[in-house]
């Protein structure tokens, strides 16, 4: 790890004393305690990580885990909801690190039932030491309070985001200039995404980009760009990298990621086993289009090799989930505006689950939708302004598209948690130049509510966000 991650304590403050208070805080109000070195919960027997998407939450648990393999294992939350426990008895006494509970939600018909299956698990073996990595988006406070039941002492830690500091090492130690970038993203009003390793990353990457990153939109599509154009290590053979107009190639990793998403697949092989697939393999045959050009987006780092055959060929998976719900939603965005596409109604009745509401892991798809697709945007913002906020870009919506997410995100109580946890590159789509005017009709209101006082005090945080207040 380049730089040591630092986490910081969630504390639940003291319940309300009168019943306004109550109908305040919810839940219950939170603060923040002391920001510490990861490694020095390693002494909690249960903690739970919250990250944003990209924040770096998988890089340290496998960080946390490796550093003491005799007693820790880390493992995903997918595989360790299907696992043979009987065949792993010496799991009772290691500290088990189970990352990405967000990520095994999907097509559960109550999905606020939250840790039922992996707490019958965790029960199996004896409640053996534990850490769970969600993002935030997906943890609600009835998680907490399920969890606790079992795991007296359990704290809920943040990934504290990067600081100028930890970026500009993690750019030098990339071979560039870190001032120079930072500088030149400063210029183009995106200098907060460096705060986020992955966005970090495709800051790096986009660099090279024909058109300047002044959004999150264009930032992704500038790094998907350049990554469609460098080939993974174990296609560098020049026979295996014919030439191919990139645009080609990213419409096509994006086809190849919508389709591992919408099937609740996490790899693709690209040669079919005789013996059959696993079940959350996705045979490459299996996908409609040109098949060469599909095989090529494989080989570029828009994807990766599945651990732990990273440095073989067959199975393949996008470089982060951030990656793949950008490509997917621009998949689906196009689908829907071709007019012998996909209409918007049934792309959206495939992306809810039973309840009604979008399956978590395509949360973010829905998200890039609203962006790329004004004629769905006020129905995606209805539904899911949190997500929108969290996972996509708010930069391109009208004013009163704008003012619309900020009412609905407003009247949301019970995320009260995250509500002030919003990562900066998020809030700051929702300042613009029109922004002025739902500010002068919020100040001007003699009473307002706490919806518009919460609706203030994100617009406030935005404008921060965009001048580096």
């Amino acid at each position: 790890m380049i730089v040591p991650r630092t986490a910081t304590p969630l504390v639940r403050e003291p319940e309300p004393q009168s019943a306004s208070q109550a109908a305040r805080t919810q839940d219950g109000a939170w603060r923040h305690g002391p920001s510490r070195p990861v490694a020095y919960f390693r002494s909690e027997r249960a903690y739970v990580m919250l990250g944003d998407p990209g924040s770096g939450k998988t890089t340290t648990f496998q960080e946390e885990a490796g550093a003491l393999p005799d007693e820790n294992h880390y493992i995903t939350a997918r595989k360790f909801s299907w696992v043979n426990l009987d065949r792993h008895q010496e799991w009772r006494t290691k500290t088990l690190f189970i990352d990405g509970l967000d990520e095994v939600r999907a097509g559960r018909s109550n999905r606020r039932q939250l840790l039922d299956e992996v707490l019958r698990r965790l029960e199996q073996l004896d409640y053996p030491r534990v850490r769970i990595s969600c993002r935030f988006a997906d943890w609600y406070p009835s998680d907490q309070r399920e969890l606790a039941g079992e795991y007296s002492g359990l704290q809920i830690l943040r990934l504290d985001p990067l600081t100028t500091s930890d970026a500009s090492r993690i750019i030098e130690a990339k071979g560039r200039c870190a001032d120079a970038l930072l500088a030149a993203a400063y210029e183009s009003g995106i200098d907060h995404f460096h705060t986020n390793p992955q966005l970090l990353n495709l800051l790096i990457a986009g660099r090279t980009g024909t058109e300047a990153a002044r959004s999150k939109a264009t930032l992704f599509k500038n790094a998907c760009q350049t990554m469609a154009r460098e080939f993974n290590t174990v296609h560098q053979e020049a026979a295996l990298v014919p030439a191919t107009c990139p645009d080609n190639i990213v419409s096509a990793a994006s086809q190849l990621c919508a389709m591992l998403l919408l099937t609740g697949k996490t790899h693709i092989s690209l040669y079919r086993s005789e013996v059959g697939d696993p079940d959350d393999c996705l045979p490459l045959d299996d996908v409609q289009g040109e098949q060469d050009v599909l095989r090529l987006s494989l080989r570029t780092k828009l994807f990766t090799g599945v651990a732990p055959r990273q440095m073989t060929a067959d199975q393949m998976t996008p470089v982060h989930s951030l990656v793949a719900e950008y490509l997917a939603g621009r998949y689906l965005a196009d689908q829907i505006d071709d007019p012998k596409g996909i209409p918007a109604a049934r792309v959206l009745a495939l992306m809810r689950g039973p309840d009604n509401e979008f399956v978590p892991t395509l949360r973010g798809v829905a998200a890039w939708l609203a962006t790329f697709v004004p004629a769905v945007r006020r129905c995606l913002i209805k539904s899911d302004p949190w997500g929108i906020l969290a996972y996509g870009d708010t930069h391109c919506f009208y004013d009163a598209e704008k003012e619309l997410l900020l009412t609905h995100l407003a009247a949301q109580g019970e995320t009260a948690m995250h509500f002030w946890d919003l990562p900066d590159v998020a809030v700051a789509g929702l300042v613009g130049p029109d922004t002025i005017s739902t500010v002068r009709r919020y100040i001007t209101i003699p009473d307002p509510s706490d919806k518009i006082e919460n609706a203030m005090a994100l617009v406030f945080r935005g404008v921060a966000a965009r001048t580096g207040m």
